[in-house]
């Protein structure tokens, strides 16, 4: 019995010293984690939008579905499109899509962000190459061939292809709600 006290009491006395290690590590670490999301953020709406030179979050938006967040670009202080943020679920979970969209319709860039997805098959979305396919087009995209607004998958990450195609038709979609409201 007495041995069972002893061993219980060591137990509790590591569990505790990990405790507070996990939350100040956690404490100190917050502000730096936040700031470069932020960061990295800023050069995805960057990446997506190259003709802006600043981004106004738009507060009141409708956000429904994936989407996640929505600027509007600004070039030279005029209204230049939109920069949309996603969220698809792909086959490892949520991927992070941002997504800018002109004044015409059609898609100036697709940054893909965080992602959970299998290493070389459906990270293999995030290459620059895929992500490519989009810029110049409008309309509804689909993975089926034979159309103008068809997308290549990616090979063995269809399912991925699939939740990044849907994410930037989301994008799409909310910027033409939000153009038809201004």
């Amino acid at each position: 019995m007495r041995n069972v006290l002893r061993l219980g009491f060591r137990l509790l006395a590591v569990a505790l010293v990990a405790g507070v290690l996990l939350g100040l590590t956690d404490y100190f670490t917050k502000e730096p984690i936040a700031a470069q999301r932020l960061r990295l953020s800023e050069e995805a709406r960057l990446q997506a939008f190259e003709d802006a030179d600043a981004f106004q979050r738009v507060d009141d938006a409708a956000l429904s579905g994936d989407v996640t967040d929505i600027y509007i670009a600004q070039k030279d202080g005029q209204n230049a499109g939109y920069v949309v943020s996603v969220s698809p679920k792909g086959y490892g979970g949520p991927i992070a899509v941002t997504v800018g969209v002109a004044l015409d319709g059609t898609v100036t860039g697709v940054v893909i962000g965080t992602n959970s997805e299998t290493p070389g098959l459906g990270k293999r979305v995030g290459e620059p190459a895929f992500g490519q396919q989009y810029v110049g087009k409008g309309g509804t995209f689909s993975l089926q061939s034979g159309t103008d607004s068809a997308i290549d998958a990616v090979a063995g990450a269809t399912v991925s292809s699939r939740a990044v195609t849907d994410g930037v038709n989301q994008a799409l979609s909310a910027a033409q709600q939000l153009a038809q409201g201004e």
